[in-house]
């Protein structure tokens, strides 16, 4: 189809809009949403109503020729018809790419190469749209073959590119859908913090991943024991107390004055047997400042 879901819209769009990028590379325009919507709040809402007003450059990828109408003509400053893997590293770089439900329909080593294509070009970030897992797998319509699903994706495949989760859905009987950003340019306070949010918002859903988001979180440095408590709760679903104990220990290492801290460590050491160890923890807690 040339359009997709519309569930997560609002959360892309949120994105989109922050980053404020002067160029845009929507791949796989189809019927043009994407290019709609960034012309919309890009240049109209700010003020710039008429065509010739325009400032943003929106070009468009398609692969499918009779999905291109008067409309995305006039939307778009430029529409490349062909293959988006054949296309991409010859453009210009731009300072947003949107990928809107297009990997999937890509093989799986050749949408790597189109996603570390845009990562490396880009100014400011790639946008992607995608269903996770391979429930989604469907066989293409006669029309158009390239509308069929040939490979399966998960939040793990992302995860080299420190993505940002930004909001994701439930379908059921066919799995999960997710927007995510791939931002460009962020200092190690903001990379932390994107790290962080994935793992709460992922935990329940895709504890692994979110696992590994912690853990780099606290890595780059998070600035409050949140992300040690998150990952040491997320080790104790799993049984794996040891390694919570030792992630809870590094907590109080970066964040000695934070007296809850100790209490929960000294706990799950008498839960392995160790109260000497225990004893010693709570022996080294802080004493909470007199108030009078």
């Amino acid at each position: 189809m040339p359009v997709s879901t519309g569930v997560l819209i609002s959360s892309a769009l949120t994105e989109i809009v922050r980053l404020n990028p002067r160029s845009v590379l929507d791949a796989g325009c189809g019927f043009g949403l994407w290019g709609f919507l960034c012309r919309l709040y890009l240049d109209v809402f700010p003020g710039r109503r008429y065509r010739e007003e325009w400032q943003v450059r929106i070009e468009g990828v398609e692969v499918f020729p009779r999905y291109i109408m008067p409309h995305q003509e006039f939307i778009y400053d430029q529409i490349h018809i062909g293959k988006i893997e054949e296309i991409v590293d010859r453009l210009d770089a731009f300072d947003l790419y949107i990928f809107g439900d297009v990997l999937e329909h890509l093989e799986k080593d050749v949408g790597i190469r189109v996603l570390e294509t845009a990562c490396r070009k880009t100014n400011k970030g790639v946008l992607i749209n995608i269903p996770l897992g391979g429930g989604w797998r469907r066989e293409a319509p006669d029309e158009n073959v390239y509308e069929a699903h040939l490979s399966a994706w998960e939040l793990d495949d992302f995860a080299p590119y420190r993505p940002q989760v930004c909001a994701e859905a439930t379908f059921p009987d066919v799995g999960h859908y997710a927007t995510i950003l791939i931002s460009k340019g962020l200092s190690a306070a903001a990379k932390a913090e994107v790290m962080y949010r994935n793992g709460v918002l992922c935990s329940e859903r895709h504890p692994e991943f979110a696992t590994e988001c912690l853990r780099r979180a606290i890595e780059i440095g998070y600035s409050d024991p949140s992300a040690h408590f998150e990952l040491s709760r997320l080790l104790l679903e799993r049984q794996q107390v040891e390694e919570a104990v030792e992630v809870l220990r590094d907590a109080i290492a970066r964040f000695p004055d934070h007296v809850p801290t100790y209490d929960l460590v000294g706990q799950l050491l008498r839960r392995l047997k160790r109260a000497d160890e225990a004893d010693e923890i709570l022996a080294a807690k802080p004493t909470p400042p007199n108030v009078s």
